[in-house]
């Protein structure tokens, strides 16, 4: 292993290059090889240097054939209440994902918009690959929550706003569930566990249930439409997908684990996800808005389970 003076990892210029063109054999022509990263990794070869300066990125370039290839659009919507964030996505979403999905689409790479259940079932792409038990389960929550929105609208009595708050969707949750532990006044927070609701502003709520899909992004005839990780990987597992190429927000939430189509997930049934590390951010605080610190943390521990790439480095790789 080669290292400069300060002690950090190397690549000969012609092993760069052997790495970019050489690809291993019965590799098909309509392939892109793509330079990614993952790690940091300990790099020591010896006790006395093993310590956590030693930990640096592995970096490598992967032929991934093109119909083995999706481009995954996670919750990229139009709106969302944190207004800062808001403006970081539809930049990104801009300058960033949208020329991406447009170079993928003309290379023949699947393009799949996963914008959480509610949002995919609007979106007539969305009937594909979703089974008739997804299908109902889907319709139920979006009508559920439709019945939701209109019991807000209505301005219930205070006495009755836990309840319809307390109405639980039609999808499972990823958790087990024990009807009997904790108690339903506590689960709900309501009664005299009131005190330790974490409540939100009734904006926050009711205006994010009529985001969509945005404009530029709209589904194309060829593009799909995911409402879970069931369907997605029905999708793949039909098409024979095998790397998934993860843009969208935020970063340190949907995009990394709160979805059943995030890269935990869907890295937990054997899929390769890479995160495109410029087409992504996280929601930050006011403790870490100045250097986008929580975004920082999302993409490190997403490239210590799985592998990160840039749409720089996958744009000039689908041109080549």
């Amino acid at each position: 292993m080669l290292t400069s003076q300060a002690g950090s990892v190397v690549l000969l210029p012609v092993l760069a290059l052997t790495l970019a063109f050489a690809a291993p054999a019965g590799i098909q022509p309509a392939a892109v090889k793509l330079a990614v990263r993952w790690g940091p990794v300990m790099q020591s070869t010896t006790a006395e240097d093993n310590t956590e300066a030693s930990d640096r990125y592995v970096e490598a370039v992967w032929p991934m054939r093109l119909s083995e290839t999706a481009l995954l659009l996670v919750d990229v919507w139009d709106w969302h209440s944190v207004r800062s964030h808001r403006q970081r996505a539809a930049e990104i979403t801009r300058s960033t994902i949208l020329p991406l999905v447009e170079a993928a689409r003309e290379a023949g790479i699947v393009v799949i918009h996963a914008p959480s259940p509610e949002i995919a079932v609007r979106y007539e792409q969305w009937v594909r690959y979703a089974g008739d038990a997804s299908r109902e389960a889907a319709v139920e929550r979006l009508l559920r929550q439709r019945f939701i929105d209109v019991l807000h609208m209505m301005d219930p009595p205070e006495a009755l706003k836990p309840i319809v708050d307390s109405i639980p969707p039609a999808l499972k949750a990823l958790a087990p569930d024990d009807p009997t532990w904790p108690p339903a006044d506590f689960r709900s927070r309501t009664g005299d566990h009131a005190r330790y609701a974490r409540l939100r502003p009734p904006a926050w709520r009711e205006a994010g249930r009529l985001r969509e899909i945005p404009e530029v992004l709209r589904p194309k005839p060829g593009d799909y439409v995911i409402a879970s990780g069931d369907q997605l990987h029905r999708l793949l597992k039909d098409r024979k997908t095998l790397h998934l190429l993860y843009t969208g927000f935020a970063t340190n939430m949907c995009v990394q684990n709160s979805r059943d189509y995030s890269m935990e997930q869907m890295g937990r049934r054997g899929y390769n996800c890479i995160v495109l590390r410029d087409c992504t951010t996280g929601i930050e605080n006011a403790y870490t808005l100045d250097g986008l610190l929580l975004t920082k943390a999302a993409i490190l521990s997403l490239e210590k389970l799985h592998a990160s790439a840039t749409s720089a480095d996958l744009l000039r790789a689908l041109r080549r």
